[in-house]
């Protein structure tokens, strides 16, 4: 049919405006001028459409911008009262923490006070254990001393009763020096 049509027309040299009408629609390609008609029905069309149904379109548009701005609203008065509770909230909780790192830096610090009072005791003790020691090696001497002395300081007499007392034998040597003339005297011996 369309190889008729082309017969026809170059046999008549002319084209019916069908033919015309169809050649626009199968064209991919569309003119300025055909690109700004359709452009102008097509806007003609949207406006024909929006004002049928664009009264109520705007009227919820409008409703939706005004919730919307409304909760941004709400939502930005609720951020901000948020962050003044978390701001305050913070202050509380650092005041608290600086309270208790200086109550703890006081218990520290007396700590380490009673630390060095009996560091400083322990040190004297010890001092004063090693001079007891010292001291007890020093009379641990003198009592050998001693002892050697009065070892060296014993009289053996023989021929003298031993059972009476310290005090009869002293009579008794004393009765037994004179006899013999030999002066006698009662005197200590100094300890060294």
């Amino acid at each position: 049919m369309a190889t008729k049509k082309a017969q026809d027309t170059k046999s008549t040299g002319k084209k019916d405006k069908k033919d015309l009408v169809q050649d626009k629609s199968m064209s991919i390609y569309f003119s300025p001028q055909q690109q700004k008609d359709k452009i102008k029905n097509n806007k003609q069309n949207m406006e024909e459409s929006f004002a049928t149904t664009g009264s109520t379109v705007n009227e919820d548009v409008n409703k939706e911008l005004i919730t919307v701005s409304q909760l941004q609203a709400s939502f930005s008065e609720n951020l901000a009262e948020i962050k003044n509770i978390l701001m305050i909230n913070t202050a509380e909780i650092k005041n608290e923490i600086k309270q208790e790192m200086f109550k703890l830096t006081v218990k520290i610090q007396n700590f380490e006070d009673q630390i060095s009072t009996l560091d400083f005791h322990v040190n004297t003790l010890k001092d004063d254990n090693v001079k007891i020691h010292q001291k007890i090696q020093e009379l641990e001497l003198k009592i050998h001393e001693m002892e050697d002395r009065s070892r060296q300081n014993n009289l053996r007499f023989r021929n003298f009763e031993e059972k009476g007392t310290q005090e009869n034998l002293k009579q008794m040597l004393h009765q037994y020096f004179l006899a013999l003339n030999i002066p006698i005297k009662d005197q200590d011996q100094p300890i060294k």
